[in-house]
């Protein structure tokens, strides 16, 4: 190969690896960002703001908005993890149904990706308590 062709081909690569590198930090980045702005609305201060940044209430709304949103922060959080358990009880209920009817292997790949699911949802409830903490 000639000096000219090898230095086009370099640099087209070098670009192609430029834009998957790119592309791939910035999903990474973007995930990452949307995540912690999730885990942040999973706390009081992160709810609150949230409705306050909203609402701009005035100085004399603010104590009683506040007293309001910690209270319905409270009932939502309840609601939620009730709906959790709830949907917990059925995700068992539907493994149960599909094991008899799936291979061995696909009740592992099955058994895998719920193992994974749950240890995202303990990562994502140990950051909750840390960030009630």
């Amino acid at each position: 190969m000639k000096a000219k062709v090898k230095s086009y081909l370099i640099l087209i690569v070098t670009f192609a690896m430029g834009i998957i590198l790119g592309i791939v930090l910035s999903n990474t980045l973007m995930r990452n960002h949307y995540r912690g702005k999730v885990d942040r609305l999973r706390t009081p201060e992160g709810f609150i703001g949230m409705f306050e940044r909203i609402i701009q209430p005035e100085e004399t709304q603010r104590d009683t908005v506040d007293v309001i949103l910690r209270n319905h922060f409270e009932k939502m959080k309840i609601q939620g993890e009730t709906s959790f358990k709830k949907f917990q009880i059925l995700e068992d209920s539907l493994y149960m149904a599909l094991e008899p009817v799936l291979s061995e292997e696909q009740n592992q790949r099955l058994t895998e990706h719920r193992e994974r699911m749950k240890k995202r949802h303990e990562k994502r409830s140990q950051g909750e308590k840390t960030n009630e903490n």
